[in-house]
């Protein structure tokens, strides 16, 4: 079970950090970040009980490598198991990161279900804090909440996006239709970025590290999947954080109010 398991992932990429954070965190797995593996070793009374580190190969400063060897190197952190993040595909690194005293490797960019093996075989099987092993989406005002939370404290913006599905759609024998509909937008943006179905039936796209004209990008990238008729495209309302509002209620509530005056 991974109950109280502790995994620390140092990545310079934001996006990374996140990705594992939202994975990781739906399992009960706490989450810790670094961009760099210098303050790891200088703060290392801080992470004494790690479970797991994810390292990124390529780090500003000391790389990955390098940082593997000196941990190998030190009796408090001989043992800690270290899965490796890389972006490299060439043999000669996987294989010098394995010889260091590496337990494995991940290619980046990865899917959720590669993470999961890997986290897996190093901290046994992971089930969600209710114990039903088939993992269920956050719903949207708990995803919000927490990427409002994330947003607050690295000073990033975020933002929503909210697609009106026609009337017609919007029937419960129609519901299928929606759920494609969801599935091809999903396809269309990043690992990050998250697809809700409300209660009426539209589509809210949750958009974590995108300010107001990132969101412009996004409605524009999902356009051709919107398409009613040859020249016409379902509605789409944008908002972002903190422009429109500081908590997640204040978001929906500016998502609503832009969508009737739209």
């Amino acid at each position: 079970m991974a109950g109280n398991k502790k995994v620390l992932v140092i990545d310079d990429s934001i996006i990374i950090r996140l990705e594992v954070r939202r994975i990781l965190e739906t399992y009960g797995v706490q989450v810790l970040e670094l961009d760099n593996v210098e303050d790891f070793f200088r703060f290392s009374g801080k992470y004494r009980d790690l479970n797991l580190i994810l390292l990124d190969v390529s780090l500003p400063g000391m790389d990955g490598l390098t940082a593997l060897e000196k941990m190998r190197a030190d009796r408090s952190w001989a043992y800690l198991p270290v899965v490796m993040l890389t972006a490299r595909s060439d043999r000669t690194t996987v294989e010098r990161a394995l010889q260091t005293g590496a337990v494995n490797y991940i290619r980046k960019p990865f899917t959720r279900e590669i993470l999961l093996e890997r986290v897996e075989k190093v901290l046994g099987p992971l089930v969600p804090p209710d114990g039903d092993k088939d993992v269920h989406p956050m719903d949207l005002d708990t995803q919000l909440g927490l990427e409002v939370q994330r947003a607050k404290r690295g000073g990033t913006p975020l933002s929503l996006l909210e697609i009106k599905v026609p009337k017609e759609m919007r029937h419960l024998s129609r519901l299928p239709e929606v759920v494609a509909l969801r599935d091809k937008v999903r396809q269309q943006v990043r690992e990050i970025d998250s697809v809700y179905i409300t209660r009426d039936r539209n589509l809210v796209l949750v958009l974590p590290l995108t300010p107001a004209q990132g969101a412009q990008v996004v409605m524009k990238k999902i356009a051709p999947c919107l398409m009613v008729a040859e020249d016409q495209v379902m509605e789409m309302v944008a908002v972002t954080f903190p422009d429109d509002g500081a908590e997640a209620k204040d978001l929906l509530k500016a998502l609503q109010v832009k969508g009737k005056k739209g």
